[in-house]
């Protein structure tokens, strides 16, 4: 509860971050592999926290029989989805920032040192 108190929802009311529960998830857990590709390569491998973490909402009556548990499982495996694809969106702006910074670096020694060759020398 202290990473919530940390971010936005320190904004919400005290009864909805009471309902937020934070779930890790086993490596072996099925949930967990389900949007890996190469999900036995990707177990061979470490899990990062990225893999294994899940948050769930607890309701209660009158609204559990609105929304039933098989209800809640499918908002649990949407959330699980939306925050890999938030992973890919992270991992993408930092690639993207890392590829603009070595493009300026290499704009400042062309514009310094003038053209140069990268690679093995053609002698």
């Amino acid at each position: 509860h202290d990473a919530l108190r940390s971010t936005n929802a320190k904004f919400l009311p005290q009864f909805v971050l009471q309902r937020i529960c934070v779930n890790l998830m086993s490596p072996k857990d099925a949930a967990c592999q389900r949007y890996w590709i190469d999900a036995d390569q990707k177990t061979k491998e470490k899990l990062d926290g990225w893999d294994i973490f899940s948050l769930e909402y607890m309701i209660d009556a009158p609204l559990t029989a609105v929304v039933h548990p098989s209800a809640m499982k499918k908002y649990t495996d949407m959330f699980n989805l939306l925050f890999r694809l938030k992973r890919i969106e992270w991992m993408l702006n930092s690639t993207w920032r890392q590829s603009t910074v070595l493009n300026h670096a290499l704009q400042y020694m062309i514009s310094k040192y003038g053209d140069m060759t990268l690679g093995p020398s053609s002698s």
